[in-house]
């Protein structure tokens, strides 16, 4: 399994803080969020560590190397942030196999990675009060049918959290306009 660890974003409810890195980077107890994304991904064997980034990116490439637990990691730049699709889009040219994205400013524990890295595919989400704030999920029944990021009228309550393993890479990732006042020109992702 690889983890793609989402960590280009800059954070920007957390100025000052996030002035000199990316949020996923800021301090959590004894080292940065991502760091812990990073150790609960090991820990639910993940074989390989991708890490997107876009904001500083040299704080996260500073910190990790090309190896974190002996584990080999990766980097993929995302251009402009467009939402996770945009940001999955970036990453998966270093993926051959069944993949996780893990949102690089989330807490995961490593028992909750390793449950879902076995029951692929799989989404973690939370029912939240202002869905138009987080990445909305759609399904049908118990299939995902979308996500979408921050939609001016969310079709759900649904807040996408990641962890969100799938089997294989996507086979494509459109760029079609969407409703519900989503970018025109950002990626929506399947996997067939």
């Amino acid at each position: 399994m690889d983890a793609i660890i989402l960590a280009a974003g800059r954070g920007t409810r957390m100025r000052p803080l996030s002035d000199t890195a990316p949020k996923p980077m800021l301090p959590l107890a004894d080292r940065p969020i991502a760091a812990h994304v990073a150790d609960a991904a090991v820990e639910a064997g993940a074989d390989r560590l991708v890490f997107v980034v876009g904001y500083r990116p040299a704080v996260v490439t500073d910190h990790f190397g090309d190896e974190h637990r002996g584990v080999p990691v990766a980097y993929a730049t995302q251009e402009t942030r467009a939402g996770t699709a945009d940001a999955v889009a970036a990453g998966i040219d270093h993926v051959d196999g069944p993949f996780a994205v893990l949102n690089g400013d989330n807490v995961y524990d490593a028992a909750t990675l390793a449950d879902l890295f076995d029951n692929v595919p799989a989404v973690g989400y939370a029912r939240v009060d202002s869905p138009e704030e987080y990445g909305v999920i759609s399904t049908d029944g118990s299939v995902l049918t979308g996500i979408v990021e921050k939609p001016d009228d969310p079709e759900s309550n649904l807040a996408n959290t990641a962890p969100t393993p799938f089997p294989r890479p996507p086979v494509a990732f459109s760029t079609s306009p969407r409703a519900n006042g989503a970018s025109a020109n950002s990626p929506t992702c399947c996997v067939a």
